[in-house]
């Protein structure tokens, strides 16, 4: 009798101990599959753990290989050198963009553990620049139209190269529809055209869709009357578009009317993604205005506008009364990433009609496009959208220090205080070279 006690409580500890080690085994086993099992299995995969900042999850990539005939070829590493055009694809919403400078991969909104991302290394894809140069130029109709500037009284000196007097060519995309659309930052944009600038020249896009209304800038009412300053580099517009909502793809408050009025603005879903912030240049943007002598504002063409905006002239050349009582230093030029139309982007987007062919249009004054006689100038421009749109360019009057430059709702180049509510915004940025 006591032998078969003792029997049964040997048992019991047994089976205790036999369950507790069968538990631990378990979890032993489930911690070697956490780590290894999708490894063993799918050797294409490198398992990162803890490298991740502020994250604590696994990030696994398969490399691949293509030539060019889309034949793929599984990889062990990250190949050598940067002659690849690099795309990655990852599950779980997790977004990843390629970092050409580090070389190496970034991945963004981890949610999911055992997040897998496909990277793929293919042949070399010419620029964005290589592409629109060897696109055919045409002479009418809606294309890609050469601009000279050897009439341009500007020189600009780089590291990369001297600009004397704006000579090289501009490629300008012009006509009532040119085939100008591309994706970017998952929307529809279209390229103006390969610009000068002052680093060289660049792609120039736009966002084919306005983001809103919003005032170019606004103020108290002790300083221009609350109806805003026409200078660019510490406009609102400027700060929200390269420091605030958009820029950061979130929502908060923009200004919209004098007085420093303001209301709800939202781009959680169209601000800028990072993926976009990575292809945008930071270049010079000229802003420069006429100076009331040598032009007229009613008699400024395209190719006039051009020379003005890389000009030293200001803004500002009141300086007293109501309108005019800020105490901004005027700026004519600015580095950064997102921009405003030009008037001249608008002119030189133009590719004429029968009656009014391209080059009177350019030669027209853009005060005057909404004129019937020439109907045809703003018919066959692409940018022309029969709503008021932003430029970049403030205008120069004895009376105020509010005013700017607007293509406005009837094809001309007109004017309007920085307060206005009426005017939408269209952002405007340049590709990088790569």
């Amino acid at each position: 009798m006591k032998l078969e006690k003792w029997k049964e409580k040997t048992k019991k500890k047994m089976g205790i101990m036999i369950g507790i080690c069968s538990v631990i085994s378990l979890c032993a086993v489930i911690i070697v599959v956490r780590s290894f099992a999708l490894y063993e299995e799918q050797k294409e995969f490198d398992v990162i753990k803890g490298q991740v900042p502020d994250q604590n999850y696994d990030v696994m990539f398969s490399f691949i290989l293509e030539d060019e005939n889309n034949n793929q070829t599984i990889i062990e590493n990250i190949p050598e050198g940067k002659d690849y055009d690099v795309t990655i694809s990852c599950n779980n919403n997790a977004n990843g963009i390629w970092d050409y400078e580090a070389w190496g991969p970034l991945i963004k909104n981890l949610t999911n553990t055992r997040t897998k991302c496909k990277i793929s290394f293919g042949p070399v894809r010419p620029s964005v620049i290589e592409t629109i140069k060897n696109i055919p130029i045409v002479t009418n109709g809606s294309g890609l139209y050469e601009v000279s500037h050897s009439d341009a009284n500007i020189t600009y000196t780089t590291e990369q190269a001297t600009i004397n007097n704006l000579k090289q060519t501009e490629l300008r995309y012009a006509g009532s529809n040119p085939n100008n659309y591309i994706k970017f930052n998952n929307e529809l944009w279209r390229v103006i055209g390969l610009v000068n600038t002052k680093e060289g020249q660049r792609v120039k896009i736009i966002r084919n869709e306005s983001i809103g209304e919003y005032s170019y800038d606004t103020s108290e009412n002790s300083i221009n009357n609350g109806y805003g300053i026409n200078e660019w580099s510490t406009s609102k517009i400027q700060e929200l578009l390269n420091h605030g909502a958009y820029y950061n793809r979130s929502s908060g408050t923009c200004y919209h009317g004098s007085n420093n009025v303001t209301k709800e603005c939202d781009f959680k879903n169209n601000g800028l993604t990072n993926e976009a912030k990575n292809l945008i240049d930071r270049v010079t943007w000229n802003y420069g205005s006429y100076d009331g002598k040598i032009y007229v504002y009613n008699n400024i063409n395209t190719k006039d506008f051009y020379n003005l905006e890389r000009s030293n002239n200001t803004g500002k050349i009141c300086s007293s009364g109501t309108y005019c009582n800020d105490s901004v230093e005027r700026t004519t030029s600015w580095v950064g990433e997102v921009g405003l139309l030009l008037p001249s982007d608008y002119g030189y987007a133009t590719s004429g009609g029968s009656q009014t062919d391209r080059a009177t249009c350019l030669n027209k004054e853009l005060l005057i496009w909404n004129r019937d006689e020439i109907n045809e100038c703003k018919q066959n421009d692409w940018l022309f959208k029969e709503i008021y749109q932003w430029t970049m360019i403030p205008t120069a009057s004895s009376g105020n220090s509010n005013g700017m430059f607007v293509v406005d709702a009837s094809g001309r180049v007109g004017d309007v205080i920085a307060g206005n509510t009426h005017t939408s915004l269209f952002p405007v940025i340049y590709l990088k070279t790569n």
